[in-house]
Parts: C-alpha cells; sequence; structure tokens
C-alpha cells in the first residue's frame, strides 16, 4: 500500500460538510483524497439533522470497505454537547499521529544542526 507524504504542519486538515443530499460513496472517496493530501479530514455535521448524521456513518463504512489494508480512525468531537452547534468528526489513517511526531522529530533536529553550526 501507499504511503501518503509528510506534509508540512502548517498546512491544515479540510472540512467537509455533510447534508442530507451528500452521497456517501462518493464522500467516502473524497475522505479517502483528502487523508492522502492532507493526512485526515474532518467532518462537519449538524447534529440536528439526522440524515445528514446518518450519512457521515454511512460514508465511514463505505471507508472502511475502500481503504481494508489501512484501518482507519475517527474521533468525534462535540464542542456544544446540549446546545446544538456542529460535530465534528476527525478521520485519518492510524499511523497519522506517529508520522506527525516523526516529521515533528525531524524538524526539531535539523533546527537543532542549523543553530549547533551557527555558533
Amino acid at each position: 500500500s501507499a504511503t501518503s507524504p509528510v506534509v508540512s504542519s502548517k498546512k491544515k486538515q479540510r472540512k467537509l460538510k455533510v447534508a442530507g443530499h451528500t452521497q456517501p460513496g462518493k464522500l467516502a472517496k473524497a475522505i479517502l483524497n483528502e487523508e492522502r493530501q492532507w493526512l485526515g479530514v474532518v467532518l462537519e455535521v449538524n447534529p440536528d439533522d439526522e440524515e445528514a448524521m446518518f450519512i457521515a456513518m454511512l460514508s465511514l463504512c463505505e471507508l472502511r470497505d475502500l481503504a481494508a489494508e489501512d484501518p482507519f480512525v475517527c474521533v468525534p468531537r462535540w464542542p456544544a454537547a446540549h446546545g446544538g452547534g456542529r460535530v465534528y468528526l476527525h478521520t485519518f489513517r492510524e499511523g497519522t499521529s506517529r508520522r506527525y511526531e516523526e516529521h515533528g522529530q525531524r524538524k526539531r533536529r535539523a533546527s537543532s544542526e542549523n543553530s549547533e553550526t551557527k555558533t
């Protein structure tokens, strides 16, 4: 399986808004493509829209089938639990946090090597 490139920490994961008319299969493919480019994606869903919540769940099920060799993780975040607002579903491959950590270690090492050569 192809690995995703490590990207700069300046790049932010994109938000994909899920509505009642969204097609789950297309959303699953969009999640897969965004993850490859940005190391993850955030689904933004209105919790009061039951159809949109159902479509988000269906797309995550389809994602599981599309990317069976690379398990995905979905972490829900519900900032206003009882006051409505939006639900954010952070979706990324299982090893993504490790790739971020390795990228950060390489940047720190390069930075310390640069500061040592300047002194």
